[in-house]
């Protein structure tokens, strides 16, 4: 059937295209765009029916106004409303009828044409014609089949919605009343008047859109005759005369095809078929013209590719006798060429590659791009030449891995577009292993470093504690002497203290434990108490709006103290420090902070010496410093402890005008700090049981003393088992304790994570206190989640444990 039609003549095919399309035509007209008309038209009058109901309800909202301004009664208001509605007309036959929404009474208040219906009972069958019901402008629609009242319709929609659309089918009514016996589908708009308890419609009918419809289709089917009689003979006639143009050229063809490329055409061409027969005889002039050029062009370009491949020979030898890898691809990644170097660092042969893909070749992990042709993909999606640095690691055919760093770039055509690509590589693996070497080395010196310093540190803490205490061993005579001493070593062990906490936390120990602090107010209380007493003097710049953080107070407290101590240091004959704070958005925010989180910035400024540029590198080092003051730990733990709070810590100086340290924490902008407790909101709360378990001896002899001489009854025991038997007897014995303190670790034996478990199951209200020397345990941070209501780290004072004794028992008691 399809040969029939191509094989028509171009007349027949030509009418039957013209009819086809007139009759396409035709079709679309009638079944796509006149009920997509009449659609959008039935849409148009259901606007226009809203538009016209709700100005005549803003007209009954002006008659309640006048009601309650007094000018009119009620019944006089509404009798003038309705008269005034019943004359309103819009359209042709458009008009507005008014019902009652009482369920008990649903009479028909105004009917401009029909008033034998008002006050009339709706149950005539005339009413039972209801065929759809819509709820709402957009609601859901409902169907029947007119055995629904149409009274009980409107009540229905105005009921659920305020509002809606009912159809049905009605008689058309007139001046004179219901005239026509005929039905007509008809849709009313039904709108409530809540304040009167009426229910105002119109409606529009059906059948005059669909009238419009049939006169809009009868023009379609007149306009398309018109187009087919005065279209269809002209264009007949036009093939006719253009199909005997094209047997001349075609003849003429023939002749071509046969070798006689001096044969003339006959006859007179119009339109098209002149211009195809002229670009003809062009053609065949440019062809006689062409042969004769091609028989003189032969030996150019014989010598043209014996210049091209001289050029590739040359090209190959170079690529095969460079130290680094080379290998092209083509845009599907399949390989093209591979040098000697790539050869051998590969284990492929340029034989055995060619053609297969790359990654199978080229055998590429990269930390940023991933495999090889990953890489190869960016270069030909975006044009742009790609490196890996030395991130990248090749593994050959027979196995071996080797460091390698890479280029890839794109081929180009003469008109720019990307043709493949060339990769070239070499091994980095020699050069790593001498960079780990140079690593390792630096980091065998630091330790030194740091175990010096550690040394040194606690020798001299050692020192002070031993001759405090052998110093009052000697004055026990002299009661006050004694006490003094003990005091000293107390003090000397508290600093101890701070330098393993120093140390536990450069050692990635020492998690923070958060809140929400104030850090302006943080800031003036630490620089002022680590300046006091020297001649530094501290100035203040912290805007009253400053953004409080989410730390650690203690860890902070101790980086703004070291802070200020080294730019003390920094000027042995005084000056001032200036702390400075700013809030910074991330637009602000230094190169080494990728984050998208605001972040409050506190600024720490001396007026000393200056840092040279080939220590600025060093700076944050442990017990590296370049003041005869100070150890060099400080610096390193706040970097350490900036770093664990997600921050950042910067350093910029200029030797001989000073230093500034830059320390930026994430910020909570809306956040209040966390309320921090009085010495006056807690009292003394003596009196509680109190179970204490730890392994160390003279841990649980020293915790007895300290919580005896705080008016508490304390038993002691040495591990889980032990703790969780105790806390059983003494629940059988009407005598539970009030607190119990846990350390986490007991060797050989149950630790506090595992026997708090087991209390709670005995008592679920028990309150158990987790104790631990490792601040870097997580128990110690995130407690409440392994079952302990509170924390206390080792060693602990007589006022921190009192404190804490002091909370828990409150709670108990309230």
């Amino acid at each position: 059937m399809l040969n029939k039609l191509l094989n028509l003549s171009i007349p027949a095919k030509t009418f039957g295209l013209i009819l086809a399309l007139v009759l396409f035509f035709w079709g679309t007209i009638m079944f796509y765009f006149v009920p997509l008309i009449q659609e959008r038209l039935l849409y148009g009058r259901r606007e226009a029916l809203m538009h016209v109901a709700h100005s005549v309800h803003s007209l009954l909202d002006e008659y309640v106004q006048r009601v309650r301004d007094g000018e009119l009664t009620l019944e006089d208001a509404q009798e003038r409303a309705k008269q005034r509605i019943r004359h309103i007309r819009y359209g042709r036959d458009g008009y507005f009828w008014i019902r009652s929404d009482d369920a008990l009474d649903l009479r028909l208040v105004m009917h401009p044409f029909i008033t034998e219906l008002e006050d009339a009972l709706p149950d005539d069958p005339l009413y039972y014609c209801v065929t759809r019901i819509q709820y709402g402008i957009n609601g859901p629609i409902q169907n029947f089949a007119r055995e629904k009242n149409i009274t009980w319709a409107i009540v229905e929609v105005v009921t659920k919605t305020g509002d809606g659309f009912v159809s049905y089918n009605w008689p058309r009514p007139h001046s004179e009343g219901m005239t026509e016996e005929a039905w007509h589908l008809k849709e009313s708009y039904a709108l409530l008047f809540e304040p009167w308890g009426w229910i105002l419609g119109t409606g529009l009918y059906i059948d005059d859109i669909q009238a419009e419809m049939r006169v809009l289709r009868a023009e379609v089917v007149t306009f398309s005759l018109i187009i087919l009689l005065l279209v269809l003979p002209a264009t007949l006639l036009a093939s006719v005369v253009f199909t005997r143009s094209l047997s001349i050229l075609a003849d003429y063809a023939d002749k071509v095809s046969a070798g006689d490329l001096n044969a003339g055409v006959a006859g007179r061409f119009y339109g098209e078929a002149r211009r195809l027969m002229q670009a003809i005889t062009e053609m065949v002039a440019n062809l006689k013209g062409a042969l004769s050029q091609a028989e003189n062009s032969k030996q150019e370009a014989q010598r043209l590719a014996e210049a091209a491949e001289l050029v590739s020979e040359r090209l190959a030898v170079i690529l095969r006798s460079i130290g680094d890898g080379v290998i092209a691809a083509d845009t599907e990644g399949k390989v093209l060429f591979l040098n000697k170097a790539a050869e051998e660092l590969t284990g492929w042969f340029q034989d055995e590659a060619q053609g297969r893909s790359l990654s199978e070749v080229l055998r590429m992990r990269d930390d940023r791009f991933g495999q090889a042709e990953d890489l190869i993909r960016q270069v030909l999606t975006d044009g742009v030449v790609r490196q890996s640095g030395g991130s990248a690691h090749l593994v050959s055919r027979d196995g071996t891995q080797r460091i390698i760093a890479s280029n890839a770039a794109p081929i180009r055509d003469k008109d720019s577009r990307v043709i493949g690509v060339v990769l070239a590589f070499r091994d980095e693996t020699e050069k790593q292993r001498l960079l780990d070497e140079a690593l390792k080395a630096e980091k065998l010196e630091s330790l030194g470093v740091l175990a010096g310093g550690i040394a040194h540190d606690f020798n001299n803490t050692l020192t002070a504690i031993l001759g405090n205490i052998t110093l009052a061993r000697l004055s026990l005579a002299d009661q006050d002497k004694a006490e003094r001493k003990l005091r000293e070593a107390e003090n000397a062990t508290y600093r101890g203290k701070g330098l393993t906490q120093q140390m536990l936390t450069f050692a990635k120990g020492g998690t923070p434990i958060r809140e929400i602090l104030p850090l302006g107010e943080l800031t003036r209380e630490s620089a002022e108490f680590a300046l006091r007493g020297t001649s530094a003097k501290c100035v203040f710049e912290l805007p009253e709006d400053l953004w409080s953080v989410h730390a650690d107070p203690d860890q902070i407290s101790r980086v703004i103290h070291n802070l200020a101590l080294n730019a003390h240091h920094a000027m042995p004959q005084g000056g001032l420090v200036t702390l400075t704070g700013a809030n910074i958005d991330a637009p602000k925010l230094p190169e080494a902070i990728s984050d998208s989180r605001p972040f409050t910035r506190l600024s720490v400024t001396d007026q000393g010496h200056g840092i040279s540029p080939e220590h600025l590198t060093k700076i944050f080092d442990p017990y590296f410093t370049t003041k005869t003051h100070g150890s060099g730990l400080g610096l390193a733990s706040s970097y350490s402890i900036i770093k664990r709070h997600g921050g950042v810590i910067t350093v910029e100086s200029v030797p001989g005008q000073g230093t500034t340290f830059h320390v930026f924490l994430p910020a909570v902008p809306t956040a209040s700090p966390t309320p921090r407790a009085t010495e006056e909101d807690d009292p003394d709360r003596p009196g509680g049981r109190i179970l204490i378990m730890d392994d160390d001896v003279m841990i649980l002899d020293v915790s007895l003393d300290l919580m005896k001489h705080l008016g508490h009854t304390v038993v002691p025991v040495q591990n889980g088992e032990e703790a969780v038997a105790r806390y059983q007897q003494a629940l059988a014995e009407g005598l539970p304790f009030d607190v119990v303190i846990m350390d986490l670790t007991i060797p050989g034996g149950m630790g506090g994570k595992e026997a708090v478990r087991k209390i709670l199951k005995l008592d679920p209200t028990a309150k158990v206190v987790a104790s631990s020397g490792y601040s870097s345990d997580p128990v110690m941070t995130n407690f409440k989640k392994f079952g302990f209501i509170d924390a206390i780290a080792k060693p602990y004072t007589i006022q921190q444990i009192r404190k804490l004794l002091n909370k828990l028992l409150a709670q108990a008691g309230s």
